[in-house]
């Protein structure tokens, strides 16, 4: 706690109006005003300009159907990695929660070296191919935060309001008449109510888009051939013990052992089987097995979209609520309360 904040929470006499600790005022306090009311207004715009658009998107979207072949991938072991034995810095933080720089030492330690290959086996399957990637949601989302981006940026360089400096001694003004003092006390309370509004004006727009995008949703039925996994040993790493047997030639500049011929020539076709540490993956057994699928064109539903709309409109108006509260502490006089909080 500096000086400031000491006299002013400690020291200077209370009058009998005092500007509360909320969220407005810690935005406020922190000089964030600006930039959160640029950022407000932006996402509303940029948001309600996405939403058209996606819904534009949406009603032009062409959906057909496309057959793919997906290659079977699976892991094999190529090499091991080694990290020799050595002293780090970790970042630690005391009982004051001050942060420190301690030495803690690394023991010595093998990793395995994995590089996922093609099996030459495919997944042959249908999926849905769209006209528009651009749907309400993606809309929204995407106008809300360029939108946000652009108008904090905005407010940030032309500043909404320039405030005088204040020495550690200025006693901030407040609203003087009852009909001030219910505006600016309104005003900390403007997230709330602006995160309840936004919440159901989303919700309800975003109900309108899951039944829109359900009107135009298929369902495509199909019997794929799945290619079948197990879990089993790919190879073997070194143990630390092993190190010291292993040709200082067979090391890159990084520390690094790959398994080409000259290290299966001296350790086998699986190096450092004997008495090395097994390394297990999942893998493709070369079989398939014939498995149902559903899929929908279109995810999005009334219940999923009024849950998703509700989510960003609280967020959105939340922060309107926040831009909402500044104006109305200005307008009724509420002293911009930098260093209070």
């Amino acid at each position: 706690m500096n000086i400031k904040t000491f006299y002013r929470k400690h020291i200077q006499p209370k009058p009998d109006y005092y500007a509360y600790d909320t969220m407005v005022n810690r935005v406020r306090g922190k000089d964030l005003g600006p930039a959160v009311v640029g950022a407000a207004a932006g996402a509303v715009v940029g948001g309600a300009f996405g939403y058209q658009k996606g819904l534009d998107a949406l009603a032009e979207d062409v959906v057909s159907v496309e057959t793919v072949s997906d290659s079977i991938k699976s892991p094999v072991l190529t090499g091991a990695d080694y990290d020799p034995a050595h002293w780090r810095d970790v970042l630690r933080y005391d009982e004051n929660g001050d942060s420190y720089y301690e030495k803690e030492w690394v023991p010595a330690s093998w990793s395995p070296i994995i590089s996922n290959r093609n099996t030459g086996a495919y997944e042959v399957k249908n999926k849905f191919s769209h006209s528009h990637w651009l749907g309400p949601v993606s809309g929204t989302i995407l106008g809300m935060g360029v939108g946000s981006a652009v108008g904090a940026l905005t407010s940030v360089v032309f500043r909404i309001a320039a405030e005088p400096h204040r020495d550690i001694f200025y006693e901030p003004k407040v609203p003087q008449t009852e009909s001030d003092k219910k505006m600016a006390r309104a005003g900390d309370h403007a997230p709330l109510v602006g995160g309840l509004i936004g919440a159901g004006v989303g919700g309800y727009f975003g109900a309108m888009a899951g039944r829109a995008a359900d009107a135009k949703n298929q369902v495509l039925e199909q019997t794929v051939m799945e290619p079948i996994f197990e879990y089993r040993t790919i190879g073997h790493i070194p143990r630390e013990r092993q190190t010291g047997s292993i040709p200082d030639s067979f090391f890159d500049r990084r520390h690094r052992v790959y398994y080409n011929q000259s290290v299966k020539d001296r350790f086998g076709e699986d190096p450092f089987r004997n008495g090395g540490r097994p390394i297990r993956r999942s893998v493709f057994t070369g079989e398939f097995r014939p498995v149902g699928r559903t899929t929908n064109s279109h995810l999005l539903g009334p219940v999923g979209g009024a849950l998703i709309g509700a989510g960003l409109g609280a967020v959105t108006g939340v922060a309107t609520g926040v831009a909402a509260g500044i104006f109305m502490k200005q307008y009724a006089g509420e002293d911009y309360p930098k260093g209070i909080f």
